[in-house]
C-alpha cells in the first residue's frame, strides 16, 4: 500500500465528561452513551501507528487530544504526548478541554512542554449557563483558569457552539470572548438534530445560514495566514494559530480507530482500514454546496471539516466547516 500523508492524529482519551453540555453528545446528562476505557489498548494503538508502515515522515503535524474531557485523566493525557515526542520532535500539540479542571501542575505541564489549549467557551456567563449546568462556582474556575493560562503565556483557542441565542447577539458575544485573550476563536455548528431540538431549531437551513453567514464575515477580518502555518511546520517552528483542519485519524478511548469526523463513523481494528474508508469517500468531500451569497468555499476552522450535500450529512457524524478542493490539494492534506 503507498504510504499517506495524513496530518491529523486526534487521540479521544475517553467519552467521560464532568460537564452537562445540552448539546454535546459526552455531556454527564447523557445515560446512554458508552463511556468505556481501555488505555493500555489505546497507548498500543498509538504505538502501532507510529510504527506502521502506512504514513510518510511528515505525517502527523497536528496531534489534538480530546474527550469527553481530557483533564479527568491527566496522567493519559501526558503519556499519549510522551509517545507523540518520541515520533516527532516538532509539532503542534493541542489539548481540548472545557477548562475546569486545569489547575497549577496542567498550566506548568503545558508552558514546560508548549502544549496549546482548545477551551470550549460559548460566551458570557448567561449564555453559557444556558448551554450547560453551569453554576457561578463554575464560572469563576473558568475565568480564573484562563487569566491563569494567559498569565503563564501559554497559547490558547475558544471553541464555540453557535446556538440561537448567540446569533441574536453575535458582535457582542464575539467582542466578550476576545476580551479574554485567545489566539483565535473556532466555531461549531448544531449539526445534530437532536441538539437543534433542544435549542427550538425549527429550521435547520435556515439557522444552518444565518450561523455560516455571520462565521463567514467574522473570519473574513481575521488573519487566518494559512502561508505561515505550512512554513512553520517546514521550518520545524512552533504553528502559531489553531486552525486544525485536513484528513486525520482517531484514536479512541478503547483503542479503536475511526476518522477525525469527517466521514461515516466507522470503527476500525488498524490504521490501513481508516485509509480505505478515507480514499473511498475522498470524493464525497467535494460536492459543491449553495448556502447563500458569498458562502460556497468557507474557510476551514475547528475540526473535522468537510463539505458535503445536507442530504448526504444526515448520514455523518460531525462537521463544523466546509473546505475548499483547491484549499486541500493545496495544502496536500
Amino acid at each position: 500500500m503507498k504510504k499517506q500523508h495524513t496530518e491529523l492524529l486526534f487521540v479521544q482519551i475517553t467519552p467521560e465528561c464532568n460537564m452537562g453540555c445540552r448539546y454535546c453528545p459526552f455531556s454527564n446528562q447523557n445515560n446512554l452513551i458508552n463511556r468505556q476505557n481501555n488505555f493500555s489498548a489505546q497507548i498500543n494503538s498509538i504505538k502501532n501507528t507510529f510504527d506502521s508502515k502506512s504514513f510518510t515522515e511528515s505525517s502527523f503535524g497536528e496531534l489534538i487530544v480530546y474527550g469527553g474531557e481530557a483533564l479527568l485523566y491527566f496522567d493519559q493525557v501526558k503519556r499519549i504526548i510522551n509517545e507523540y515526542k518520541n515520533f516527532r520532535h516538532y509539532g503542534k500539540i493541542t489539548v481540548c478541554t472545557n477548562g475546569i479542571l486545569i489547575n497549577q501542575d496542567v498550566i506548568t505541564y503545558c508552558k514546560t512542554n508548549k502544549i496549546n489549549v482548545t477551551i470550549n467557551m460559548d460566551g458570557d456567563f448567561n449564555l453559557v449557563a444556558s448551554n450547560k449546568f453551569f453554576s457561578k462556582t463554575d464560572w469563576a474556575k473558568l475565568t480564573g483558569n484562563i487569566k491563569g493560562l494567559h498569565s503563564e503565556g501559554i497559547p490558547y483557542d475558544f471553541s464555540t457552539t453557535i446556538t440561537p441565542h448567540f446569533i441574536e447577539n453575535f458582535n457582542s458575544q464575539v467582542k466578550f470572548l476576545e476580551s479574554l485573550h485567545p489566539r483565535m476563536i473556532g466555531f461549531n455548528f448544531l449539526r445534530d438534530t437532536q441538539a437543534q431540538k433542544e435549542f427550538g431549531i425549527s429550521n435547520p437551513d435556515n439557522y444552518l445560514q444565518d450561523a455560516t453567514s455571520l462565521v463567514f464575515k467574522y473570519n473574513s477580518v481575521v488573519n487566518f495566514n494559512r502561508n505561515k502555518k505550512l512554513r512553520a511546520f517546514k521550518e520545524k517552528k512552533q504553528i502559531s494559530d489553531c486552525i486544525c483542519s485536513g484528513m486525520g485519524i482517531t484514536i479512541l478511548a478503547t483503542g479503536e480507530y475511526t476518522t477525525c469526523g469527517i466521514f461515516p463513523s466507522q470503527r476500525c481494528r488498524t490504521s490501513r482500514e481508516v485509509i480505505s474508508i478515507m480514499k473511498e469517500n475522498y470524493k464525497k468531500l467535494f460536492l459543491d454546496i449553495e448556502l447563500g451569497q458569498n458562502i460556497k468555499d468557507l474557510p476551514t476552522f475547528g475540526g473535522g471539516c468537510s463539505k458535503l450535500l445536507r442530504e448526504d450529512n444526515k448520514r455523518f457524524s460531525y462537521y463544523n466547516a466546509w473546505v475548499s478542493f483547491e484549499q486541500f490539494n493545496y495544502e496536500k492534506l
